[in-house]
């Protein structure tokens, strides 16, 4: 088991089900609900899209499960997967943190941090989660 998860808008749920899918259309410069399909088939294949380690939303958790944070935007498609995830383990006993940054959309961390801020900040809220989470110095996290 890991010591501690960072999870940038993580797809929890391959039925895709959630319903930010449909609603946040056209608003994600990232996703469309078509392309969410074409992955969806690309990754999953003929498997049920149900099982656990294809949809982690579907797995069952205790409070052992490593500590977790999960970041997404307001404009993510995979928005509901999130907030749907971070249920699932806060219910479970899990320590979890989800950050939902106004605006942003999809994977919006790959953008360079040096031209755009907001970047910058999910990165560095990431770093320190992961400080505070293992316990490290400041000097140990690149």
């Amino acid at each position: 088991m890991p010591a501690a998860l960072a999870c940038i808008s993580p797809c929890a749920d391959l039925t895709l089900s959630g319903d930010t899918i449909r609603t946040l259309e056209g608003l994600d410069p990232v996703l469309t609900p078509k392309r969410m399909q074409l992955l969806q088939g690309a990754y999953a294949g003929t498997a049920d899209e149900r099982q656990p380690r294809l949809s982690p939303l579907f797995a069952d958790y205790t409070p052992e499960f490593p500590p977790t944070i999960i970041q997404t935007g307001t404009r993510d498609l995979l928005l509901s997967d999130c907030v749907r995830l971070h249920q699932k383990l806060k219910g479970s006993g899990v320590d979890v943190e989800l950050s939902v940054r106004e605006g942003m959309w999809h994977g919006y961390h790959i953008i360079p941090n040096d031209e755009f801020p907001e970047a910058a900040a999910g990165f560095q809220e990431l770093a320190d989660f992961l400080r505070r989470t293992l316990k490290l110095e400041p000097e140990q996290v690149p």
